[in-house]
Order: structure tokens, then sequence, then C-alpha cells
């Protein structure tokens, strides 16, 4: 192993889900290519629910106040691409990372760090997402997000800005990222949006290494830079 992930390792304990939403991935492959929600069961005629406003921060009545005042990325119109779900976690996949959480929290460990990776935009997003307040910790938390920043753009000189989720992007209810540090009590959380910057969800296949090698080193720089470590890394 190289000194870099001979750190990450001999520091963290790192979980992985590859594919946080397995059927509407698939679904995208053979039906609709720009799929975006799970292929849940239908309700009133539709099928789906966008499993990234399924969770239990912020869900319900900020939800509805999204819908009807702010248009925060959230909708209770079962149509919309970014349905919430007819109840908080009424979805298996957010269940079952709520589920791994807890048996994690519940060994013994704590969960340092919930990093969330969707696409696009070549953004780095601090918490909180669902409105415009900030965690107590927000001083620790954007600092390491500058440093996330630095890394990604180390390599091949790609730019990414890192910023407040509402204001950097818009602000989204019953996101994974904001429920890993309030019901999963991580100190530190980020959505990454990845390639590309420009408005387009299909990204060439050349940019999958050097997207996925940009992204390592913003890990390294996260795990550099969280918890009072203070490590020599050397990527």
């Amino acid at each position: 192993l190289d000194a870099d992930a001979k750190f990450l390792l001999d520091t963290y304990d790192i979980y992985v889900v590859p594919v946080a939403n397995p059927d509407g991935y698939e679904y995208s492959h053979t039906s609709s290519r720009l799929w975006r929600k799970n292929r849940s069961i239908p309700r009133n005629g539709c099928r789906g629910i966008d499993l990234n406003r399924n969770f239990d921060a912020f869900w319900g009545i900020l939800a509805e106040v999204a819908v009807l005042v702010l248009s925060a990325g959230v909708s209770n119109n079962c149509n919309s691409d970014v349905y919430c779900g007819p109840s908080v976690f009424s979805e298996a996949e957010a269940q079952g990372i709520r589920n791994k959480v807890a048996e994690i929290n519940a060994g013994g460990q704590r969960l340092h760090a919930y990093l969330a990776v969707h696409s696009y935009s070549q953004l780095v997003l601090t918490p909180y997402s669902y409105d415009y307040v900030k965690p107590d910790n927000f001083a620790e938390v954007e600092s390491a997000a500058a440093e996330m920043t630095k890394a990604l753009k180390l390599p091949f000189n790609t730019d990414y800005i890192w910023g407040h989720g509402p204001t950097t992007l818009y602000p989204v209810a019953g996101a994974s990222d904001d429920w890993g540090m309030l019901g999963g009590g991580a100190r530190y959380t980020y959505t990454y949006e990845l390639r590309p910057k420009e408005a387009n969800f299909e990204i060439s296949p050349d940019n999958i290494i050097p997207n996925g090698y940009e992204f390592w080193l913003s890990v390294v720089a996260l795990g550099c830079n969280m918890n009072g470590i203070s490590a020599t890394c050397n990527f």
C-alpha cells in the first residue's frame, strides 16, 4: 500500500456503498437513461422515490415547507423526480443505510464522517442542506472541505468549489448528508457533486479513472484533517 492508503486503513474503518440505488441504476441502463428514483412499487399510479429525500432529516414539515414555499428540491407529488415518499424511511435502500450506521455505532465505533457521492457540477457541499443554517462545528467542517477541494484539483487541475449546500446549490429536506450528522452522529458530512461541471449527467467513460483518483485524494485529505489529527499526507 502507498503511504496515504496505509494511513487511512490504519486510522479508520471505511464502509462503502457502491450503489445506493441498484434497481434505479439498472433501470437507467435498460429503459430510461436519466432515471433518478428507485423502482419502488407504484403509488397513485407513480413508480419510484428519490432516496436522497427519504431520510429522517427534517423530512415531513420541512418537506412541506419546501414544496409550498421554498421550492427546495423536494416534492410530495409522486410524479416528481424529487418525490420524497409517503413517509420518512419508507424505502428499503434508505433503511439499509440507516441500519448499517446504527450497527456501526452500536458496535463500539463512532461514525466520524459520512460522504454522499453524486453528480454533477464539481462541488463539495457542507451541511446542513435542509435550510440556511450550519452545524455548531461548521468551522472545522469547512476547513476540511477547503483541503478536500485542493486535493481534488491536484492531479488534473480540475476546479471544484466547496460551500454551504443551500447557498452553493439549493436547499434539500430529507437528504442523507444531513441525516448522517443529525441521525448518524457523524462529525463531518459532505455531498460531492462529481464531474462534469457542465449541465450533463452523462459523462464519457474516459473520465471514470481520473474522477475516481481525484475523489480518492480528497478522501485522504479529509482523513488527514478531521478529529484533530495532524498527519503528513503524501499526495
